[in-house]
């Protein structure tokens, strides 16, 4: 892509623009094509790129992960399910809303109010572990994604479980 007016290079950014309007950050490199310079963008898919200032390119990435954030700690776990066989758990759940998530966290305690420990992050929606023929348990599950840097969280979806 030509350079944008007399910006300095460093002084630039590359969006890629969803459909969704979200926006996110795309390499680029300055190159010099027949003694002109270039910006080349490491594209993984055809469709809409932007080549801005730095200011313009964070404030739109800025807008943009505070809307995935409200989306992903807007989505909820529902469908949490249990299925005891020969002292093993199998948990089932499923999301609810639009937003990817990158994983799920499975909790486990044998209080509901306190003691919990992590059992597993894992990226699916299943679980298979271990328990005590006799002993109650109640396992919370939470889905996150990473956004900004920071790790965002569903709601937490909370299920008993008697061996």
């Amino acid at each position: 892509l030509p350079m944008p007016g007399a910006e300095a290079a460093d002084g630039l950014k590359a969006l890629f623009v969803k459909s969704s309007g979200l926006v996110e950050n795309v390499p680029m490199t300055i190159e010099s094509v027949n003694g002109k310079e270039m910006c080349a963008l490491s594209l993984q898919h055809n469709s809409y790129y932007t080549v801005v200032s730095k200011s313009i390119a964070e404030a739109a990435i800025k807008a943009s992960n505070t809307k995935i954030a409200a989306g992903v700690s807007g989505s909820k776990i529902i469908k949490l399910k249990a299925k005891v066989s020969s002292g093993k758990v199998s948990l089932t759940w499923t999301k609810q809303g639009v937003y990817r998530m990158d994983g799920y966290q499975v909790w486990r305690s044998t209080v509901l109010t306190s003691g919990y420990r992590l059992v597993k992050t894992t990226s699916g929606t299943k679980l298979t572990g271990k328990i005590k023929t006799g002993v109650t348990y109640y396992f919370k599950v939470r889905g996150f994604r990473t956004v900004g840097g920071k790790k965002v969280f569903t709601p937490w979806k909370v299920l008993k479980v008697k061996a």
